[in-house]
């Protein structure tokens, strides 16, 4: 079984650091998606097995990937967990995701995700 692929939308240095480390430790190819980048067409172009979405880049930006993603048929059937240090933010958008991860995420709670994923 080929190693899942987990893609992150973040823009906070530090978490993406750790989402990395999280990644190599658990045996997963890690892909970063830049909230300025063109996050849909990366989807779309690696087909990753997890999108990782923080909530909180700017609440227009988060909303607009997460519908696009959604609405595209190429990333629709995608596992999407939404990312917060805000347990409100993630009450507000949990219904519209595969899953919520409250930061800070510990390893532990990523490794049930990718379990998940996995199976």
């Amino acid at each position: 079984m080929p190693a899942p692929k987990v893609m992150l939308v973040e823009d906070d240095p530090q978490f993406v650091y750790l989402m990395r480390r999280y990644a190599a430790s658990s045996g997963c190819h890690f892909l970063h998606a830049d909230p300025a980048s063109a996050t849909l067409e990366l989807a779309q172009q690696e087909r990753p097995d997890l999108i990782l979405l923080d909530v909180m880049l700017c609440a227009d930006d988060s909303r607009e990937v997460l519908t696009a993603l959604k609405a595209d048929h190429t990333t629709r059937g995608i596992r999407l967990y939404l990312c917060s240090a805000s347990e409100e933010a993630l009450h507000e958008w949990e219904h519209e995701a595969d899953g919520c991860l409250l930061k800070p995420v510990m390893y532990e709670d990523f490794l049930a995700i990718l379990t998940q994923v996995r199976s």
